[in-house]
């Protein structure tokens, strides 16, 4: 993404409005954390060297004073290189002036005026804006109370960044579909309670994962051969696909390559559902869900998006390998309550996502150790040939399938996403980091994304800076991207306003799977597969 300042008469808005990443976040109240807690949270996922500016008012100063004493201890007592933090108070407050730019400065408190903001930006750089232009890539991240989405001050910087994301989109400045993606992100959550923006918002498509249930497919051609029904009684389940209405735990079914395909030719896909509370069951289930079809070529572990269990229900048969190389195993694992972990910054559900997603690492564990046993378990069907596994995700479900990729202790085929990011700093915390736990057995296995150039859940620049992490500091050496145009995070631009005015819209084989199957073969290593083990 560039950023480049290259301002017409026509710009109205300040460059540094333009090429700074602006990120807000909601604290307080009964529904969000409260802004001590959320600025110790953005605090423990900066790497060491980041060079911060937190600017508060002055009755907020002894809040922030210990936040930062408590960060500070706290990466001591890790090991963890802190991050260069400083602080200024003040109605408004000083901008310091040091010999290099800030990379990263937090308005602990909203400024007072769009003015103010602007003014607060001149902290990132002090080469003026001519140092914007070589140094894109900074960060302003501001803590915001739900009430003051209203004030006088929030509403003037939803002035200019409209005008700026205006200004992007025309042309008058650098950016294109890219900083037009991560701006719509900023202005979705700041705009939530803005009546007078409501058909903008709706123009925008609301891009938060909540929202996903608009790319649900249709429960249309299930065919169970076993099926077993063991979930607790008292256990109650919001989710009302086929799977989990019957109160499954594992069904399996097989899938021809074609429609046109004869019945009487063999499958060549078997697809497995299991529920991913059952994984510590294996042991008992193994014998129902175990491969059915000849050359068991590989395993392809899936992982859905937020609240969908069924994003690719109906086109199992996508999975298929090219003709020859033989039969592949797919296991849908169907998170509990369709969530695999919890966000603590429940205010980025609504946009906001410019620069980090403050994940759980203790609830991401929780479902990556399950994860791991069943990667053991189809390691073992595969006669202990884990490369012919692949680990698949979208959305939510991306980063959870990645982050099992990155701990494996066993080397995989690779790794397949869909518009996701990487759960790495900053979304975890420094101390959490998967690339600073040492070298992975998979740092040369092949690593494969399709992003959107219009996703503003994950806007394209935020991806991009999560996949140079993995290449620089994991060391992962085969990451590839494909950026596609007029991708947004629920579909394509086209099916997706389509949907919106009511229009019946065939959107057609889901664009993952078509990428999957060009980069699926190249995975697989050379020579014949493994005979299936008998679970």
């Amino acid at each position: 993404m560039s950023c480049g300042h290259m301002a017409c008469k026509q710009q109205s808005v300040p460059p540094e409005v333009h090429c700074t990443i602006h990120q807000f976040s909601l604290v307080g109240g009964v529904e969000y954390d409260s802004k001590e807690t959320r600025l110790g949270q953005v605090l423990e996922r900066l790497t060491g060297g980041t060079k911060v500016l937190v600017l508060a008012d002055c009755q907020s100063a002894p809040a922030v004073e210990s936040v930062v004493a408590e960060y500070r201890q706290a990466a001591h007592k890790s090991g963890c290189a802190a991050a260069s933090v400083e602080l200024s108070f003040g109605p408004a407050p000083l901008l310091f002036t040091k010999a290099s730019a800030y990379g990263l400065v937090v308005n602990y408190d909203v400024p007072s005026s769009g003015q103010e903001y602007v003014r607060r930006l001149a902290a990132l750089t002090n080469g003026g804006i001519t140092a914007f232009a070589t140094n894109p890539g900074v960060i302003a991240y501001t803590l915001i109370e739900y009430n003051e989405l209203q004030s006088n001050g929030c509403r003037q910087v939803v002035h200019l960044l409209r005008v700026a994301r205006s200004e992007i989109a025309g042309g008058v400045h650098l950016g294109g579909a890219a900083k037009v993606a991560e701006l719509d992100s900023t202005l979705q959550q700041l705009e939530v309670s803005n009546d007078e923006e409501d058909h903008e918002a709706s123009s925008c498509n609301s891009s938060n994962e909540a929202s996903e249930k608009q790319i649900k497919r249709k429960d249309s051609d299930v065919s169970d051969v076993s099926d077993v029904s063991t979930m607790d009684e008292d256990e109650e389940e919001s989710c009302d696909c086929s799977f989990c209405a019957s109160r499954s735990v594992c069904t399996t079914s097989y899938h021809m390559r074609t429609a046109e395909a004869s019945y009487s030719m063999a499958p060549c896909v078997q697809s497995v559902r299991i529920h991913v509370k059952a994984l510590g069951g294996l042991p008992m289930l193994g014998h129902l869900m175990g491969p059915r079809l000849p050359d068991h070529a590989c395993t392809i572990i899936c992982l859905h998006n937020l609240y969908v269990h069924t994003p690719w229900h109906g086109n199992e048969h996508l999975f298929k390998l090219p003709d020859g190389m033989g039969s592949v195993r797919v296991v849908f694992v169907l998170a509990d309550g369709a969530s695999w972990h919890e966000y603590p910054d429940k205010g980025t559900f609504n946009g906001g996502v410019s620069w980090m997603d403050i994940l759980d690492p203790t609830s991401m564990d929780k479902t990556d150790e399950l994860l791991d046993m069943l990667v053991e378990h189809e390691a073992s069907l595969l006669g202990g040939c884990s490369e012919r596994i692949v680990l698949m995700g979208m959305s939510q479900g991306g980063a959870q399938s990645m982050l099992r990729f990155l701990r494996s202790r066993r080397q995989l085929a690779g790794w397949f996403g869909a518009v996701c990011h990487a759960p790495t700093a900053p979304h975890l915390p420094v101390s959490r980091d998967p690339l600073l736990a040492g070298p992975s057995v998979n740092c040369n296995r092949p690593m494969r994304l399709i992003a959107g150039m219009e996703d503003s859940t994950f806007p394209p620049a935020l991806v991009m800076r999560d996949v140079q992490r993995l290449q620089k500091v994991g060391g992962y050496t085969d990451v590839d991207v494909e950026m596609r145009q007029g991708l947004m995070h629920e579909g394509l631009r086209e099916h997706v306003e389509a949907e919106n005015r009511g229009e019946k819209c065939d959107p057609g084989p889901p664009c993952e799977l078509l990428y999957l199957q060009q980069c699926l073969p190249s995975m697989l290593p050379n020579g014949s597969p493994q005979s299936p083990v008998s679970a």
